[in-house]
């Protein structure tokens, strides 16, 4: 990869594509005919961003979500490390994504998109596009790496 963007007030992931969460079997998903389109990468996608400043208030949005078809297996994170600081479970057909403002310290952060499995129907993961992944903060931030597993 090339050098690292340079810090800014706004960070934004997929402006100028999205990404494919979920196992690949999405027959009956409504929206096939973008997720067609996109390979699929992974169940979940870890998109990393680092806070530079002590009391920078910051603002996540999805901006892009389509074809959630399940209820209870979709979600959406922003974690430090590991640990939680907010979550947001991705209900069927919602299509945006609002997080509540935080105050964050210095660190390395993810905004993370999930899809588990989903026992009642049949162990599947849900297959959906997300984009536009839009991260805005009161002081400098920089955008990291985009991962999926």
């Amino acid at each position: 990869p090339g050098p690292a963007p340079a810090p800014s007030k706004e960070v934004v992931f997929g402006v100028d594509k999205v990404y494919h969460i979920g196992n690949n079997d999405y027959a009956g998903s409504s929206c096939k005919d973008k997720i067609d389109t996109y390979p699929l990468s992974g169940n979940s996608y870890y998109f990393q961003f680092d806070v530079l400043e002590p009391g920078t208030v910051v603002d996540v949005q999805i901006k892009t979500i389509c074809g959630i078809d399940y209820t209870r297996s979709n979600a959406a994170l922003i974690i430090n490390g590991m640990l939680p600081i907010q979550s947001q479970p991705l209900q069927a057909d919602t299509s945006s994504v609002t997080f509540t403002s935080m105050t964050l310290n210095p660190g390395q952060y993810a905004v993370v998109v999930q899809s588990a499995r989903n026992f009642s129907k049949n162990g599947d993961n849900d297959d959906f596009l997300v984009g536009d992944i839009t991260i805005k903060a009161s002081k400098q931030i920089q955008g990291g790496q985009v991962r999926t597993n």
